[in-house]
């Protein structure tokens, strides 16, 4: 039985180097009736001697631990010296292994023992990875161990250590130096190569070395050169793409060592092949993203959560005057975005939105600032937590000083507007004065009466640059509240000569200065006539100005009266009738509309016209009027 078990451990000891590190190896077995542990399969580099037997309640070993604990343990030179110095022991003499991997020997509930392997050399000789397959194969030798005990054959042990081997997802391969050629290949083979074992186990090292890819080629071959000039027990690795059945390359890492016989001669090379495409494509995604970062034109800076730099693009580096990364990494970002009091509100916004984005100042080393339009996000790790703060910012610099020049230079012109429309109301108002005193002189009545009216339409055009220069708004102005203050000037100047009421209707209609002087004359002339001729002898009536958008771009208006109607034999033409023969002009030759009378109950004047394009935009920038509606 114990030459059974001899060549159990040994074939299990070679299966294991095959695909890991395994030169440091032992097998510890538990009597569990007297509670210590024998080490029947002791394999060192370092230590020539195995432990004696211990006791597991009374030791402190690493063994020991795993036992009581019935759990693997990895632990590096650091974590054992601490766990000993935690527990007040002192460590156990030999050498001490940078790291050192157990795992127990369980059959069932019954506790067999522990294997375990160790590195002298290097602490992250083991992972995950490794801990799992020696997970496997220890349960694995559990049950063998038990049915050698049981007196059971030791062949369908190794086989079921191969069976691990083969639902391995890696591939494991051996190649004997003598023959050249390859005389194990594990069966997953067929699902990373292609390839069927049979297939694999025919080609000579030659045409195996045909499939890679001939710029990794010479990495490989070095790679074999150096592992048969080297003492043993070295494991290589390399990374190259080898050819697919399909033709496709695949990127895989193969690791491997060399092993020798008894007289130092070598005999075989064993190995474990991995499928690191999707690892690598990663990779080179990863590259890809980082280096459109760093050649980005944008300034582009990550700090973690407590706001310290970790990264800051070439790009980053230039706009700050920075000569390298090493300036900025670990200082607080809050000294080149100069925040002030909006820091807490930027704070919150990236915290609950994710995002946010503005103009603030920089600082730059040299101390001075500039302006930079920036964009912030919050990063979050796979579990929605937020992980970073990463931004992009551009110098708007230059763009910030066109603007301000731009602004200046567009009020200086309102400046110019405002006063050029205030100087033509005062000139219009000397014009209106010096027919005024004109109109004292004369003693005929017709004169005087031509000198009113005129006096009333440069009025009318007075007010509408009386409006533009009040509201500052030089491309329209509001027709409704211009219609208005126009009505209340009129009925003003004819107070105590007629009795009447105003009705106005006006949509909020804007119109610009071309329309909107020909429009107050129209408006002017029309309401003019009706208060002169409408309501003859004192009679009282109704005037009625409605204005509608209709079309979205017509303005349709009606200036109407309920007064005596128009003379039957009326000719807007007549040159005699200038206040009717203006406003006929007006309408066709300034405004392109169309004018219609109606004489029902009074006097309707209907006119229709196209408004000037984009004529709401600036003045709806500034005001919304509802339009008017109301009596006077």
């Amino acid at each position: 039985m114990a030459a059974g078990l001899d060549e159990l451990f040994r074939s299990i000891h070679a299966d294991l180097r095959s695909i890991m590190d395994a030169t440091n190896f032992y097998i510890a077995l538990y009597d569990q009736t007297k509670d210590t542990v024998i080490f029947p399969y002791w394999v060192d580099t370092i230590d020539d001697c195995h432990p004696p037997i211990i006791g597991v309640n009374q030791s402190a070993s690493l063994i020991a631990a795993v036992i009581r604990s019935g759990f693997p343990l990895m632990v590096t030179k650091q974590e054992i010296s601490s766990l000993y110095a935690q527990d007040g022991l002192a460590s156990p003499a030999g050498t001490p292994s940078e790291i050192w991997l157990g795992v127990p020997l369980k059959a069932g509930n019954e506790m067999i023992g522990v294997m375990a392997i160790q590195s002298y050399h290097d602490p992250t000789c083991y992972d995950q990875t490794d801990l799992e397959v020696m997970v496997a194969v220890a349960n694995l030798t559990a049950t063998a161990v038990r049915r050698i005990r049981a007196e059971l054959g030791l062949k369908e042990s190794e086989s079921r250590f191969r069976e691990v081997l083969e639902n391995s997802l890696d591939v494991s391969y051996r190649r004997n130096l003598k023959t050249n050629s390859f005389d194990y290949f594990s069966s997953v083979s067929a699902l990373i190569f292609g390839y069927s074992v049979d297939d694999l186990m025919i080609l000579p090292l030659e045409k195996v070395l045909r499939l890679i890819h001939p710029d990794d080629l010479p990495s490989v071959e070095h790679a074999i050169e150096e592992s048969m000039a080297n003492p043993p027990g070295i494991i290589y690795q390399t990374e190259y793409r080898i050819q697919h059945k399909d033709g496709q390359y695949i990127w895989v890492l193969d690791q491997f060592k060399l092993v020798r016989d008894e007289t130092g001669q070598p005999v075989s090379v064993i190995g474990s092949i991995r499928d690191i495409s999707e690892n690598t494509r990663a990779k080179e995604k990863l590259l890809l993203n980082e280096n459109i970062i760093r050649h980005s034109s944008s300034a582009i800076a990550a700090c973690d959560l407590n706001g310290n730099m970790m990264y800051g693009n070439p790009n980053f580096s230039k706009l700050w005057g920075f000569e390298n990364s090493e300036e900025f990494l670990g200082r607080p970002f809050t000294e080149f975005w100069l925040l002030g009091d909006g820091y807490e509100k930027v704070m919150n916004t990236l915290r609950t939105e994710g995002t946010w984005t503005g103009q603030i100042k920089a600082a730059r080393k040299n101390g001075t600032h500039f302006d930079v339009q920036v964009s912030a996000a919050m990063i979050f790790d796979n579990n929605g937590k937020p992980a970073a703060l990463t931004s992009s910012s551009i110098d708007i610099t230059a763009n910030k000083q066109a603007e301000d020049a731009l602004l200046a230079a567009l009020n200086e012109k309102n400046m110019l507007l405002r006063e050029v429309h205030h100087r033509v109301k005062n000139n219009m108002q000397i014009i209106i004065s010096l027919l005024v005193l004109q109109s004292q002189k004369l003693t005929d009545e017709q004169a005087k009466q031509a000198l009113s009216e005129s006096r009333q339409r440069i009025f009318a055009i007075a007010m509408i640059h009386e409006a533009l220069y009040r509201d500052q708004i030089y491309s329209a102005i509001d027709l409704g509240i211009y219609v208005k203050n126009l009505v209340s000037h009129l009925r003003m100047a004819y107070t105590g000569q007629k009795e009447m009421d105003v009705v106005l209707d006006m949509d909020d209609i804007k119109i610009d200065i071309d329309q909107a002087v020909p429009c107050g004359l129209i408006i002017n002339e029309l309401m003019t006539n009706a208060l002169n001729h409408a309501f003859p002898d004192g009679t009282k009536g109704t005037i009625r100005i409605e204005a509608h958008r209709i079309n979205f771009n017509e303005v349709l208006l009606n200036v109407s009266d309920d007064g005596v109607g128009l003379p039957s034999d009326l000719n807007l033409e007549d040159r005699s009738s200038l206040g009717l023969r203006l406003v006929k002009e007006l309408v066709c030759r300034q405004l392109k509309g169309s004018l219609n009378t109606a004489v029902t109950k009074g006097t309707s004047f209907i006119i229709r016209w196209p408004l000037s394009i984009n004529t709401d935009s600036e003045f709806n920038a500034h005001t919304v009027s509802p339009g008017i509606k109301e009596s006077q």
